[in-house]
């Protein structure tokens, strides 16, 4: 079974409460979340989807799930967690409790507020989910890295051919993430924020798939000017 988690918790956390949680701000016509989900809701690859929802938007959700997707596809709303690796077992361990797990299972974890990405991300995501345990999206970084631990000075330059800038989609071969998951005491877990990384340091290569430069993470005002600017365009290309 292939399953996608649409993760708008924790970005939602992160939003000012005096505005919309930004997967719920609009995007043209239509929230950023719905943009994002489409795109999993039409892939003939992808089984289940799972919204891992801030926990005061769960009802919400369900209504706008509703009335927004018309796709014959199975889609179940959930509460999420403090921050993105949280949620990614939130959604696994619902998956696990729902329809059990297997060695075939394989999970992509998505941010709602990345509504560009691509059926081509999408498909090879799930390929390299079938021969890796773990596969991570990610984009050559333009920008040259500078390393500081104090903020203030420069500790080191990497060479900026090694770099790569961490996109979504995550994925994981569901019961390799489980195992690992509960092999290890809950404050292991607690400490690291990246589940990709959690998973590199506990002994799974991890397998890199390219992304693209249009899968954008809409975090801030100005990012939403680019995102209805890029819209526009590929609505016009049509």
């Amino acid at each position: 079974m292939i399953y996608a988690s649409i993760l708008a918790a924790g970005a939602a956390e992160k939003d000012d409460k005096r505005t919309l949680p930004r997967p719920y701000t609009l995007l043209g016509n239509k929230p950023i979340l719905i943009h994002t989900l489409e795109q999993f809701a039409i892939s003939s690859k992808i089984d289940k989807i799972i919204i891992v929802a801030n926990s005061d938007w769960v009802v919400y959700t369900q209504e706008l799930v509703k009335k927004s997707i018309p796709f014959a596809k199975e889609i179940h709303v959930i509460r999420g967690g403090e921050n993105k690796n949280r949620s990614i077992s939130m959604a696994a361990k619902y998956i696990e409790e729902t329809w059990g797990v297997t060695e075939e299972d394989i999970l992509l974890n998505h941010d709602a507020i990345r509504p560009f990405i691509s059926q081509r991300i999408i498909e090879d995501n799930i390929e390299a989910g079938k021969r890796y345990s773990v596969a991570n999206t990610v984009m050559p970084t333009v920008d040259t890295i500078v390393i500081s631990e104090d903020k203030q000075t420069a500790d080191s330059i990497p060479p900026k051919s090694r770099m790569y800038s961490e996109q979504t989609p995550q994925t994981f071969q569901l019961k390799q993430f489980l195992d690992t998951y509960y092999s290890l005491p809950e404050e292991v877990f607690e400490k690291e924020n990246d589940s990709v990384r959690f998973m590199l340091n506990h002994g799974h290569e991890v397998y890199l798939v390219a992304g693209d430069y249009s899968n954008i993470k809409i975090v801030t005002a100005f990012d939403v000017e680019v995102a209805n600017a890029f819209l526009r365009r590929m609505e016009h290309d049509k």
